[in-house]
């Protein structure tokens, strides 16, 4: 795969909020999620190195973009999460993950807020077992 390259020439300014997806895989198969029924593409994890590139693009904007981990698979399925949160920090992205927290042990939530994370959230589908689990299925 070959470096992204942030194409400036298309931003009047630059974008409050990135999202990137780390992957596109997700441990889950909710009904109504397009990772269940509509994803076509190979499924993946992101690499260190391509979101050190996409973070990098950035280095010499005075303001920079929330990084959102989170789209159209689970973040904390890719081990580098933590390294990529920290990176972002680094380089003054304040950032947010999205999660099913179905993966969320306490050593991973350490690592994350050591890295600096900013906000997550976890998403809970129901008010009991049985409703979660209608919905947030495996």
């Amino acid at each position: 795969m070959g470096r992204w390259v942030y194409p400036a020439c298309f931003f009047k300014r630059i974008p409050g909020e990135l999202i990137i997806d780390v992957t596109n895989s997700c441990n889950l198969r909710c009904p109504v999620c397009p990772v269940t029924f509509a994803m076509t593409r190979q499924r993946g994890l992101m690499s260190l190195d391509l979101f050190q590139s996409i973070i990098d693009d950035f280095k010499k904007e005075d303001v920079k973009p929330a990084i959102f981990f989170n789209f159209s698979g689970e973040p904390t399925l890719n081990k580098a999460l933590p390294d990529m949160i920290a990176y972002a920090h680094r380089h003054g992205h304040s950032t947010f993950v999205s999660t099913n927290a179905t993966k969320l042990e306490a050593d991973l939530a350490r690592r994350m807020i050591e890295a600096g994370l900013t906000r997550i959230a976890l998403c809970m589908d129901g008010f009991s077992k049985q409703a979660q689990e209608s919905y947030r299925v495996n």
